[in-house]
Order: structure tokens, then sequence, then C-alpha cells
């Protein structure tokens, strides 16, 4: 679901939402559960800054930057 988070862009989950999560149970809550595995493939995957020496913040120091809406 990160992946997915991070390949997305607004207008692209606006469509998700327009359609009810595709009928599919438990998206929304995965989808709204992914925020902070979104950060860490953004950090260590995508952007290649989690190599020796640096670590990303972990999912505590996140959330008190990033609450949940």
């Amino acid at each position: 679901m990160a992946r997915l988070r991070y390949f997305l862009n607004d207008d692209d989950f606006e469509i998700i939402k327009k359609n009810n999560y595709f009928s599919l149970p438990k998206f929304k809550e995965w989808w709204d559960n992914a925020d902070y595995d979104e950060y860490f493939v953004t950090e260590c995957e995508y952007e290649g800054s989690c190599g020796s020496g640096y670590q990303p913040m972990d999912y505590t120091e996140w959330r008190k930057q990033h609450p949940k809406k």
C-alpha cells in the first residue's frame, strides 16, 4: 500500500474515493494506515537516503510530526 501511495497523485486518489474504494472492505483502512510506510518507502527505497549512517524517523517520532487526521 505504501508503494501505491507513493506513485498515486491526489487526482488519482480522488478517483479511488469517488469509486468508494472499489468496494474493497479494508482498502480505506489500509490506505489510512500506510502513511508512515509511504514516508519510509520514499526515504529508503526511492530517494536512497537510507544508507550507512542515516536512519529515517521511527514510527513514534514521525507520528508526533504527522498526527492522523
